[in-house]
Parts: C-alpha cells; sequence; structure tokens
C-alpha cells in the first residue's frame, strides 16, 4: 500500500480529473480551491466552493485508496478553517 500524498490542484485540473472519474455529485457553488492525493499518479481529488460565509464541498472523488477520502476531507477543512470560514456543507 503506497503511501498518500497532498498536492495542489488548478480547479480547472480537479474537474477535468472528476469529470473522468466522479459524475454524481454536482454543486453551483463558486469554486474556491481544489487539492489532490497521489500514491504515484492522480488518485483523488476535492473542489471546494464558498456560498457567502460557508464553503462547500462541491465535489470529492477518491478512487478507493485506503483512507482517501479521510484524506481529502480532512485537508479541506483544515483549508477552509485557515480561510476563515467556520462551516463546511458536506
Amino acid at each position: 500500500m503506497a503511501e498518500l500524498t497532498v498536492v495542489t490542484l488548478t480547479v480547472q485540473e480537479a474537474l477535468e480529473y472528476l469529470k473522468k472519474n466522479e459524475r454524481h455529485y454536482k454543486s453551483d457553488a463558486t469554486p474556491v480551491f481544489a487539492i489532490g492525493i497521489t500514491n504515484g499518479e492522480l488518485c483523488g481529488a476535492a473542489v471546494v466552493g464558498s456560498r457567502g460565509d460557508e464553503a462547500e464541498l462541491c465535489h470529492i472523488y477518491s478512487e478507493g485508496e485506503y483512507g482517501g477520502y479521510t484524506t481529502l476531507y480532512g485537508q479541506c477543512w483544515r483549508a477552509i478553517k485557515a480561510l476563515g470560514y467556520r462551516r463546511i456543507i458536506p
């Protein structure tokens, strides 16, 4: 089992990755930032958006890597707190 590494992605890079892999949840929130996880190659991504004073997890997907969703969600939560948001809408 390879170790997961968190990487920064542009919103466009993340949306392109998610378009190929995850088609279920779409949001109309304004994208703020994106992150990804790798195990040597990109294996997950998340896009966080904004709805006024609340952050929203617009898209999230992991290819089944152990701890992938937890890693993405945890890093998104840390980032939104650093940006001053108090709540994330899952």
